[in-house]
């Protein structure tokens, strides 16, 4: 159920008897920017630290202990074009409280004093919790570079999107963007954002709509441009870009990024889903059955796809000395998924294994709620059966299709010497 607050801020209202508890999350949508990634990144935490109300975080921690126990955070997330700050509250369900009380205006109130209501001094957020928070980014960037994995992906993805920053660099910024950074320009772009951006309330558990609906109408928020969307994203260089850096580790790590010019709203993007797990998606893929168990050529292989770029990457820690058969022997597995070298058995299992895995989903508010965020930005209305059926229609050929559209775009290589060396 739909309800709109102003132009540009929505309520999605998802009333179910199935959870225990209630969860009540706020996107923040606006269009990603880079310059911006670490105001948006620093103010999530300011938002999950205090506020006017709750000027303490540990005022703010008893407050969700009264609460019974609630939970709450914000984190930033990206989809595609869009650069998303979201909060989250989860709280349970009365009915399963003594006396059954109505605690969910009082979570609508302790999310809108989150979002209205932020620690403010002389049009600054606080500057004690501001150099605090900036401390704690700045000191989780610098410790990316210890888990070889995470940077290895983050430095391929940057290679993979080229000049396009806003998909390729990290969500939280680099470094630098916070050297100069203060507390009144951060407390400017939060004023911007509440003025300017796209909101959605989502709320998913037992509780009355029309109740709910009325605690929100209780806020007022200003109208503003309600033609943000969402963009797929189209690979246009021809080229194979390559990059290699060495480090003292001793294990390689190689990321290979292919682009498919398939995306979201693609009746084809059900093949590449499956195409995906057939190639190094699972465990029964290629990637870890042939390279990884068959030829010990691999730690670890796997790959993923993103809908919305069109991108699939592949992750591999290897022997450096490796790194040529190992591009070989992942690019002839390609190859062999565009000639049909999988077994119906294995198509038939994948698809099953992927209906299961969606069928999880159902068991979490918090995934459903994302699933239908993710609906509501694609403008579809896609419910689990159709997706079902979507995706035991795709057969052999289609896969063998998608596979042949499949193309090479970026080889990063972090070549390991051993540390003893």
């Amino acid at each position: 159920m739909q309800k709109q607050l102003a132009n540009g801020v929505k309520l999605y209202m998802t009333p179910t008897k199935k959870f225990k508890t209630i969860t009540l999350t706020c996107d923040l949508l606006a269009e990603a920017d880079f310059n911006n990634f670490a105001k948006r990144s620093i103010l999530a935490e300011l938002l999950e630290t205090n506020n006017s109300k709750y000027k303490t975080q540990s005022a703010l921690a008893k407050q969700l202990s009264k609460m019974y126990g609630a939970s709450f955070g914000t984190n930033v997330i990206r989809y595609g074009n869009l650069h998303i700050l979201r909060i989250i509250l989860s709280f349970p369900n009365a009915n399963y409280l003594p006396g059954k009380p109505n605690n969910v205006g009082e979570a609508i109130e302790f999310m809108m004093n989150v979002l209205l209501k932020p620690n403010i001094k002389n049009e600054a957020f606080d500057n004690k919790t501001f150099n605090i928070q900036k401390q704690n980014i700045l000191k989780y960037l610098s410790s990316i570079g210890d888990d070889k994995q995470y940077y290895a992906a983050l430095k391929s993805k940057e290679l993979f999107f080229g000049d396009d920053l806003n998909r390729g660099k990290i969500i939280f910024g680099d470094s630098n963007q916070y050297n100069d950074l203060t507390s009144k320009e951060t407390f400017e772009y939060y004023q911007n954002s509440i003025k300017n951006d796209n909101i959605i309330f989502s709320i998913i558990g037992d509780f009355d709509t029309s109740d709910v609906f009325n605690q929100f109408k209780n806020y007022r928020f200003s109208d503003r441009n309600d033609s943000l969307s969402l963009r797929s994203y189209k690979q246009l260089n021809s080229d194979i870009k390559k990059l290699t850096e060495i480090q003292a580790v001793n294990q390689g790590k190689l990321n290979l990024g292919y682009s498919v010019p398939i995306n979201y709203n693609d009746s084809k993007v059900y093949a590449v889903i499956i195409f995906n797990a057939i190639f190094g998606g699972t465990p029964q893929s290629k990637l870890f059955k042939v390279v990884r168990e068959k030829f010990s050529l691999a730690y670890y292989a796997s790959s993923s796809f993103n809908a919305i770029n069109g991108f699939i990457s592949v992750q591999s820690g290897i022997k450096s000395n490796d790194k040529d058969k190992v591009i070989d022997l992942i690019n002839k597995q390609l190859e062999e998924i565009k000639n049909g070298n999988f077994s119906v058995e294995l198509l038939e299992h994948i698809q099953h294994e992927l209906i299961n895995a969606r069928l999880n989903l159902l068991d979490s508010p918090r995934k459903m709620l994302e699933q239908q965020f993710i609906n509501n930005l694609l403008g579809r209305k896609s419910t689990f059966e159709d997706w079902k059926e979507k995706i035991l229609a795709v057969q052999r050929e289609d896969i063998m299709n998608v596979a042949k559209l499949v193309n090479l775009k970026s080889i990063f290589f972090l070549e390991g010497k051993k540390l003893n060396d």
